[in-house]
């Protein structure tokens, strides 16, 4: 199961010479991980984790191919080796070689991936490995602030260690300010030598009761120096952890008098600003990782913004192309419509005068037509008159007819004869 949350904060540098593994394998790293650094070969690879520290840039995690140009990748684990030992380096290749394999393990790589990669089992790997070195510097933190606070206890308060016989096995440097002995000296003291002689031995033995039952034992106790001057400790002691073969008791103490309560009080005011300065580290580390995680989802959705964009750009590319594709289409066609309308207005210019001539025909025609109405009418009339002269002629005829007739008949009548000839 993956820790995304985990994840989120690592940046790896990812070498890889195969353009298409890299980029397929690194689109999926992106959508995990906080940053990722990609190489095409170890010498960037070199080149780009170099720039990174430089400018302080943490690389949690070193994926890498090794069979690359330039500078291979046990090449490029040896060269980080010499000023990193502890970053995690994961190998990945498409053959298992043995010589490789026992190099990267003396190189102190973490995990040796074939070809094809599994995307789980290698995330799985990047998480195991980072956590764990995570984790690691986290409890050398802790450790250093121990030291620390161990530190400034020892400069406040007096420390010693006793066994079970009462033989001192250590003592700090407040001890032996406070007493007087010398570090030589103190080996050989026991907690008889520094107890004061008036405490009662029935209140010795009640005390070690408590402590070797594995109880804590607080309260004032009364000591004497190198001088055999007495002084007063507020002590508490307790059993050492029993994971150490010898029992040991630690006893830590605070000087009772006015002095070195002031004194302590200032430390314990002291300690209080570290502790509230640290609890206001922890809040600001706090508000920064909400920031980062912030800042990481607005680079996501900014990757997001950017990839919508190129496809919109590559959208935008092919409307373009469609678009200029159409402009010519409708560039040509509209050289052929002016081709078409000029040829168009030269027939309508010629169809024009075709009209106009054929207008002025017509108007000659219709001129001419005129001219023949008129002369047909007239013709008419002088035809008209013609047949009148006609039928007054051929009613002469009819009525010359009729009277050659009748003077035909008379002359019958008056010579008979005529008829036989």
């Amino acid at each position: 199961m993956f820790n995304q949350d985990f994840l989120k904060q690592l940046t790896i540098l990812y070498v890889e010479d195969d353009d298409i593994a890299r980029m397929q394998l690194s689109k999926a790293l992106q959508r995990l991980f906080k940053n990722v650094i990609q190489a095409t070969n170890g010498e960037e690879g070199y080149n780009l984790y170099s720039q990174a520290q430089e400018k302080k840039q943490v690389i949690d995690l070193v994926l890498s191919d090794i069979n690359m140009p330039k500078m291979n990748g046990i090449e490029l684990l040896e060269k980080i080796r010499t000023t990193n030992k502890e970053i995690p380096f994961i190998f990945t290749t498409a053959r298992s070689e043995t010589e490789y394999l026992t190099k990267a393990i003396e190189l102190n790589a973490n995990y040796y991936a074939l070809k094809p990669i599994d995307f789980e089992d290698i995330i799985q790997r990047i998480q195991e490995v980072c956590q764990k070195r995570f984790y690691q510097e986290a409890l050398n933190n802790k450790q250093n602030e121990l030291k620390n606070y161990l530190s400034a206890i020892n400069h406040v308060a007096v420390i010693y260690k006793m066994n079970t016989d009462g033989q001192l096995t250590f003592v700090n440097n407040s001890f032996l300010e406070l007493t007087g002995f010398s570090q030589e000296e103190a080996k050989n003291l026991s907690l008889q030598d520094i107890l004061h002689p008036s405490i009662a031995k029935q209140y010795i033995k009640q005390t070690w009761k408590h402590i070797l039952n594995g109880e804590s034992w607080k309260g004032n106790t009364k000591y004497i120096n190198k001088k055999h001057e007495s002084f007063y400790l507020n002590i508490t002691i307790f059993k050492q952890d029993d994971n150490y073969n010898d029992d040991e008791f630690i006893t830590i103490g605070f000087i009772t008098t006015q002095e070195s309560i002031k004194q302590r009080e200032f430390h314990k005011r002291v300690m209080l600003n570290i502790k509230e300065n640290n609890l206001k580290v922890q809040e600001s580390k706090k508000i920064v990782q909400e920031k980062s995680h912030l800042v990481e989802q607005l680079k996501n959705y900014i990757l997001e913004l950017e990839q919508k964009n190129d496809e919109l750009n590559k959208k935008n590319t092919h409307n373009l192309q469609q678009l200029y594709f159409y402009k010519n289409e409708l560039d040509n066609a509209q050289d052929n419509r002016t081709l078409s309308l000029q040829d168009a207005q030269k027939k309508i210019k010629a169809t024009s005068i075709e009209n106009q001539q054929l207008r002025q025909e017509k108007e000659a025609v219709k001129r001419r037509a005129s001219q023949l109405d008129t002369q047909v009418i007239a013709g008419a009339k002088e035809i008209k008159k013609l047949y009148e002269i006609i039928e007054t002629k051929d009613k002469r005829i009819l009525d010359l007819d009729d009277l050659l007739k009748f003077r035909e008949s008379q002359i019958l009548l008056e010579n008979p004869s005529l008829l036989n000839k």
